[in-house]
């Protein structure tokens, strides 16, 4: 009955833990459910209870703490094995808020540590949100106005000499008064640009830094704890497609000095399942010497040019008739080009930006015996071992601009998996007698390399899970009917975005529980930003039997004249 009575005048130390953890939650993993908010609760009251017998039996209270302490992460190494990622980020922040909130309002009173948890819930929020004022962090100023009301009168009592008396009605009214204020808060008028905290890294970089001593200390351990948060090229593990708002700020990120505009990618993923892009296949994220993929970014020169010297030598191909319009054109390969991307914002990185067709990458780290990268086009320095803070580097890409009246574009317009496997066989270089055309080693290599990506992208780019509906199936039909060649397929998937009603929305409807985010997308809201059409596109291609993934990076297109390079933000 005492732990339960004790319990009972804690409860706005614990109502402040649980929103705080839900808030959090909310933001890291875009969606509310109500059995994470019943664990919530349940494991604070545990922890709260726990630190109370501490706290009667203060001779060893201190071995009681470790105790506990030491049986929770017993709890969450049990979760790392059994659950995902997001199980074990959720466990840790049950801990740190509910252990920190109940040590700086039961043991140690400290308004100030109490305001600065949820400073770093709104710091979580707002790096990965563009929106401002949420149901979440209403909910927690109102309780914590509350808990500062509650200790106010409290500490008023005590030195008066006479006992608090907990008046409901004026608990009512103050909740009233508050919530009115922040209602109409959310409904006044807001900039069209939402000050961004992510701006935070770059006034510490021009403030603190000059102070050096420990300040620069702070700095660095600021920096280290923050990086995840602020980070827009962090490595991630996932992509959801539940976000509320996009990820958007007006601060350019980077400089590029190229020859024409780029796509640069950070990551991609060939699994899609509850709303989430992930890694399903393990072997694609092994990082390899960048060497090892110089065939990758050449491989398509190489196929284009042997088939059209098979043609010049008189072998007759299968795939492509005599009486194909794709011989009158010229050959032009693609052209072997250079970019140099600098870091304007000295980010620290795992991964680096790169275009896709990437030969070599140079860095002030070395050359390219230090950079790695993997099959899903990630691109990394030292193979991922530690953040690296680099400046700038160079990297050698081969354009994917193929002039649209070139031979090697017009081979683009015909190919569809059976083609590609006919014209990657090596009997499609044999001649007439049984010999086969000169083709040196090389050569041969980057052919056999290139018909097992082939296996490889239909073997790991063509999942579906099985709750897509059949909607979705049938738009992907209708939307590609008649088209023959993948290439046709996939413009014609492009262009049904361009001429239907969809709305490109920064904050798009939320999706309903249970709904898949594509379904809704596609056909419920016709509202959204980057990810929702890139995950649709995807989707239908693969609906069809096209072999698509989902990527993410930056285009590199707003170029400046005043110092003559592309600009990204």
């Amino acid at each position: 009955m005492e732990s339960t009575h004790r319990l009972k005048n804690q409860i706005l130390p614990i109502a402040i833990s649980v929103a705080l953890i839900n808030w959090t939650s909310r933001t890291m993993f875009g969606v509310f459910d109500i059995g994470v908010l019943i664990i919530a609760v349940i494991f604070t009251c545990v922890i709260f209870a726990s630190y109370n017998f501490a706290q009667k039996h203060s001779r060893i209270k201190v071995l009681l703490f470790f105790a506990f302490s030491f049986l929770y992460l017993v709890i969450c190494q049990i979760a790392a094995n059994v659950g995902s990622i997001n199980l074990i980020i959720f466990l840790f922040a049950v801990y740190g808020y509910a252990s920190t909130i109940y040590y700086f309002t039961i043991i140690r009173y400290r308004v100030a540590v109490v305001f600065m948890n949820g400073l770093i819930s709104f710091l979580v929020h707002s790096a990965r949100t563009a929106k401002g004022i949420t149901i979440h962090f209403v909910v927690y100023i109102l309780l914590f106005f509350l808990l500062y009301f509650e200790r106010t009168r409290k500490k008023r009592a005590e030195t008066q000499g006479h006992k608090t008396q907990i008046n409901q009605w004026y608990y009512m009214s103050m909740s009233l008064f508050l919530l009115i204020v922040f209602l109409i808060s959310l409904v006044t008028p807001k900039p069209s640009v939402i000050p961004r905290l992510a701006y935070v890294n770059a006034v510490i970089e021009q403030v603190v830094q000059p102070l050096g001593g420990a300040a620069a200390a702070q700095q660095n351990l600021f920096q280290g704890i923050n990086s995840n948060l602020y980070n827009p090229l962090s490595l991630k593990t996932q992509s959801q497609l539940d976000s509320l708002s996009a990820p958007l700020s007006d601060r350019i990120l980077f400089e590029v000095a190229a020859e024409e505009p780029l796509y640069l990618k950070i990551q991609s993923w060939d699994k899609y399942e509850d709303n989430v892009w992930k890694v399903g296949n393990k072997d694609l994220q092994e990082y390899k010497p960048i060497e090892n993929f110089y065939n990758d970014g050449i491989k398509y020169n190489v196929f284009a040019s042997l088939i059209k010297k098979a043609r010049e030598e008189g072998i007759v191909l299968s795939s492509i008739p005599e009486t194909s319009e794709i011989w009158n054109y010229a050959s032009t390969s693609q052209a072997k080009r250079k970019a140099t991307v600098i870091n304007v914002n000295n980010f620290s990185t795992k991964i680096i930006p790169i275009p896709i067709g990437a030969i070599d990458v140079y860095s002030e780290y070395g050359n390219s015996e230090n950079i790695f990268m993997n099959k899903l086009g990630s691109c990394s320095i030292r193979e991922m071992d530690t953040q690296i803070r680099w400046k700038s580097y160079d990297v050698e890409y081969m354009t994917q601009r193929i002039i649209k009246n070139s031979f090697e574009h017009k081979l683009i317009e015909i190919l569809d998996r059976t083609r590609a496997e006919s014209l990657l066989n090596m009997e499609t270089f044999k001649k007439g007698n049984g010999e086969s055309i000169e083709i040196s080693y090389d050569n041969l290599k980057v052919l056999y390399d290139t018909a097992e990506d082939l296996k490889s992208v239909y073997e790991n780019y063509t999942q579906l899970p099985q709750n897509i509906s059949e909607r979705v199936y049938n738009l992907a039909q209708s939307i590609t009917e008649g088209k023959e060649s993948h290439y046709d397929k996939a413009l014609a998937i492009e262009q049904y975005f361009h001429n239907s009603d969809y709305v490109y929305e920064l904050n798009p409807p939320r999706i309903p529980s249970g709904a898949d985010a594509i379904d809704f997308f596609l056909f419920e809201s016709r509202k959204g930003f980057c990810i929702h059409y890139a995950s649709a596109m995807v989707v239908l291609a693969r609906a069809c039997g096209l072999p698509a993934r989902y990527s993410e990076g930056y285009v590199a297109d707003e170029f400046d004249s005043s110092i003559g390079r592309f600009v990204v933000g």
